[in-house]
């Protein structure tokens, strides 16, 4: 266990700008069984000591077995934008389109592009 003294953490709270996105996401009829292995598999990968990715979960609706809701909480923007590219294997199952979009919220980790993309 790693012990800081009050210098340390407020020398570390102040560089680090944390990033959190949730939000809905529909995922197309047919493919949740293999959406949930697929998301369970890229979550453990992600989320290694060391990635800048904390938690990544992902959690049924109660009222539509389609409708997930995701929960993303990195260290920065810079490290969810640097799995994006194993995020983007994730978008072969969502049913966002441009014409109907799906829409996440972030905050944190100066994502005012990333917040644009992410829906």
């Amino acid at each position: 266990m790693t012990s800081f003294d009050g210098r340390t953490l407020a020398s570390s709270a102040a560089s680090a700008v944390p990033l959190l996105v949730h939000g809905r996401r529909r995922v197309k009829e047919g493919l949740v069984d293999e959406f949930k292995e697929r998301f369970s598999s890229l979550a453990a990968s992600s989320t290694r000591p060391g990635s800048g990715i904390h938690a990544m979960f992902a959690f049924a609706d109660h009222d539509d077995p389609r409708v997930f809701w995701h929960v993303f909480w990195s260290a920065g923007a810079s490290s969810f934008a640097h799995d994006a590219s194993q995020q983007e294997s994730l978008a072969a199952y969502y049913e966002s389109s441009e014409q109907d979009p799906d829409a996440l919220d972030c905050y944190g980790g100066g994502a005012g592009g990333l917040a644009a993309g992410a829906g």
